[in-house]
């Protein structure tokens, strides 16, 4: 079976933590546009009360899901890819002979990952997320397979094994 190599970025490791937080649950999803919501309403109550402090601290209030992803979520993922040696080294990627799962080795060591151990996926145009855990997941660049070879094949399994991705914006699909 054809093997993929790759390295994770700093860039990648902080767009991959994005993708992370829109595989997320449906509670957190709600909260999102819960918060987006009452922002809505907060800034509809400063229009009609003409109350331009409460106008633009709905504008705040609402775009809170994005600052607090991006002036806070990503600085500290670089700061995480920064401390974590280990993530700067090559990773490989390959499907066992059997198509019972995944090999991913590292300079960590070595990991075969069946199918019934991961818990859900998610991709967008650039990465494929292997969630083992609700907030552990392997990030497998799509870059490293430019002729999908090795990731075309790993999502027909992932469909077929796991189930459809928690969340998907890839055109290839």
């Amino acid at each position: 079976m054809p093997v993929i190599t790759y390295q994770i970025t700093e860039n990648d490791y902080a767009t991959a933590q994005r993708l992370f937080a829109q595989c997320g649950s449906r509670a957190g999803h709600f909260v999102k546009f819960a918060i987006v919501g009452i922002g809505a309403l907060l800034f509809g109550m400063g229009l009609y009360l003409k109350h331009w402090g409460l106008i633009l601290g709905s504008f705040v209030y609402a775009a809170m899901p994005w600052w607090i992803g991006r002036l806070i979520g990503e600085p500290l993922a670089r700061r995480q890819y920064r401390r974590y040696p280990a993530m700067h080294m090559p990773q490989t990627l390959s499907l066992l002979d059997d198509e019972s799962g995944a090999l991913l080795t590292s300079s960590l060591g070595e990991s075969r990952v069946a199918w019934n151990l991961i818990i859900h996926w998610g991709e967008n145009d650039s990465y494929l997320l292997l969630f083992l855990q609700p907030r552990m997941y392997f990030i497998v660049p799509k870059r490293a397979d430019p002729e999908q070879l090795v990731i075309g094949r790993l999502r027909t399994l992932l469909r077929e094994r796991v189930g459809e991705p928690r969340h998907t914006t890839d055109k290839q699909r």
